[in-house]
Parts: structure tokens; C-alpha cells; sequence
């Protein structure tokens, strides 16, 4: 595992963007004292979207580590609100991240990361609803207590 990178880190990265998006790890108390990568106020998950995620990745609820954050957006394509799972799912199927890794992080048990968005502008989503990608907005889509995107 990589070491945890600075605020310091953190900072100069979200001043020059990386080519690519990345995720890094950090330390918990970092997650706090850098802004979010925001625009617009994330909506908080509720608790049937959050069964759903626990169920996806076959923990318990309570193992979850939120609260959990997303934007508030719904799927061009059929309409659906775009959910966290939207995002983990992708990450998935996309081979970004294996559901093991994202369950230890989404826990707490795995660290805290945070995700920079690069040059790239970001990654997309794929609406679990109908299949179809769904187009972001240049700002933070989900955060919980041991992630966030920046």
C-alpha cells in the first residue's frame, strides 16, 4: 500500500491537476480540512440507498462508514436519481477498483482516500437503472467519512 499523502500533497495536487483522475490515500483527519471538489451541496444518502450499497457490497449497514454523500443528479437517459451504488458499481464493472477494495474502504477498515480529479475531467457513470452513461457536472459526485473526491 502506498504511504498517505500530505495536506500539503493533497493541496499542490488540487492546484495542478494530474493528466489522469487518481485516488491516494490520506490520513481520516485530512478527509475534514479539504474542500470538496463542489460546486453544489451533495445530498445526503437516505437509508433505503444505503441498505442497497451494503447489500452490494455484503456487509451489514452499520459496518458502513458514512455518512454518505452524491450528487443530485438523475440519469439523462431513463431519469433514475443517480445514487452512491451508481458509483461504486461502476468502479466495479469498470475494473477502477475490485468490490473488496471498496468495501474495506467504504467500511473505514481500508484508510481514508481521496480521489483527484485530473485533467481528464473526471469519470463517468453508468446509471445501474438503465445501462446507460450518465454525464457528470465538473464538480465532487459522493464523499463518506473515509473517502471523498476533490
Amino acid at each position: 500500500m502506498r504511504a498517505p499523502l500530505s495536506e500539503e500533497d493533497v493541496r499542490s495536487l488540487l492546484q495542478d491537476r494530474p493528466e489522469q483522475t487518481q485516488t491516494y490515500p490520506v490520513s481520516r483527519e485530512l478527509i475534514g480540512r479539504i474542500p470538496p471538489d463542489s460546486k453544489v451541496e451533495l445530498r445526503a444518502v437516505g437509508d433505503e440507498e444505503t441498505k442497497q450499497l451494503a447489500e452490494y457490497l455484503e456487509v451489514d449497514v452499520e459496518e458502513l462508514d458514512g455518512p454518505f454523500r452524491v450528487v443530485d443528479v438523475t440519469c439523462e437517459n431513463c431519469g433514475r436519481q443517480i445514487t452512491f451504488l451508481d458509483f461504486v458499481q461502476t468502479a466495479v464493472d469498470g475494473g477502477a477498483h475490485d468490490r473488496a477494495q471498496l468495501t474495506e474502504i467504504l467500511t473505514g477498515r481500508g484508510g481514508a482516500w481521496i480521489t483527484v480529479r485530473g485533467l481528464d475531467g473526471g469519470r463517468a457513470v453508468v446509471c445501474i437503472g438503465c445501462g446507460g452513461t450518465a454525464r457528470m457536472p465538473d464538480y465532487s459526485e459522493y464523499s463518506s467519512s473515509s473517502y471523498m473526491y476533490a
